[in-house]
């Protein structure tokens, strides 16, 4: 299955306006399924902030709220019927910030809610907990533990039983196989998801992310769901449960373009390719007078340029 081709519209001072950029997206795993990753620079790389500066003023946010954590809950419900199924992510992301150990974590590690159950679902139980530990001395509730267990024990379950069927090129005792049978489904449902879109709505701009994508011009959210309903009952992960989130990014950006003005020096976006993060990397700086700022949309043409450049020259 080879991904649609999409466009990322750049719209700035240093590109013609209304300007279009052709980004190719790929998989990379040795049987050409799972998550799309974009074959050059572009929004898919970029840090947050820095997609919030290029897209947030005409594109909203479309994406699968929890997406590994609610699949391997919506599967088991699939395929995994008589056991007790998992809360979904909102109730169990509400579970654990109340939870007072989450709680103390949470203010040590921000996103410690966000990242917990990946963190088991990647790795292991006893790996999580001894996680946790390390940041603060104590356990969380015994219903937090339950749920928990559970989704560990489920995951293992459901790795076991679907890897071999639908991407048996991977091993099931390996490190990365959860991960491997979860992005199957995510990478297939957010692919259908856009291909369903496109051909209801004028897309003049998208820019897939591994979970979800960024679209203008936003299209109603009553499509959306209609869209919804359609992609997961194909897949039978429906349940009559909505799942998607969908968020405009205008405020925000906004807001973000605010923070930014006037401002004599900031601290620079990095538009290269992530890298892991080191105490020892020089932080730069951008510097202007105090009513001019630098966009990320300049130094993002710059790199383009050098890149396509270089290409031409080998």
């Amino acid at each position: 299955m080879t991904a649609p081709n999409h466009t990322e519209s750049y719209l700035s001072p240093c590109l013609p306006q209304n300007c279009s950029i052709e980004i190719d997206y790929s998989p990379k795993a040795a049987d050409n399924h799972g998550r799309r990753y974009c074959c050059t620079i572009g929004g898919q790389r970029l840090p947050r902030a820095a997609r919030l500066l290029l897209f947030g003023r005409n594109h909203c946010e479309i994406d699968l709220k929890g997406s590994f954590y609610e699949l391997v809950r919506r599967l088991g419900l699939l395929f995994a019927p008589d056991l007790v199924p998992l809360p979904t992510i909102d109730e169990f992301r509400a579970q654990l910030a109340r939870d007072p150990y989450i709680q103390k974590v949470e203010e040590i590690c921000p996103d410690t809610i966000k990242q917990l159950p990946l963190r088991i679902i990647n790795s292991s139980l006893d790996a999580t907990y001894r996680y946790l530990s390390s940041l603060v001395d104590d356990s969380p509730s015994a219903s937090v533990c339950a749920i928990l267990c559970q989704l560990g024990s489920l995951s293992t379950t459901l790795t076991t039983q679907l890897l071999p069927r639908f991407r048996p090129e991977f091993l099931v005792n390996h490190n990365d196989s959860a991960f491997r049978l979860l992005e199957y489904f995510e990478a297939t449902i957010v692919e259908d998801t856009i291909r369903a879109l496109i051909a209801r709505h004028p897309t003049q701009s998208l820019v897939w992310l591994h979970d979800g994508f960024l679209v203008a011009s936003p299209p109603p959210e009553q499509m959306v769901r209609q869209i919804e309903k359609e992609v997961l009952s194909k897949h039978q992960l429906y349940f009559g449960q909505t799942w998607f989130k969908f968020t405009s990014l205008h405020t925000a950006h906004n807001a973000y373009v605010d923070t930014l003005k006037h401002t004599a020096s900031s601290h620079a976006l990095s538009l290269a390719r992530r890298a892991p993060h080191s105490s020892q990397r020089k932080q730069r700086r951008v510097q202007g007078s105090p009513h001019i700022y630098a966009t990320p949309l300049e130094a993002l043409a710059k790199l383009r340029a050098r890149r396509e450049r270089a290409t031409e020259g080998s």
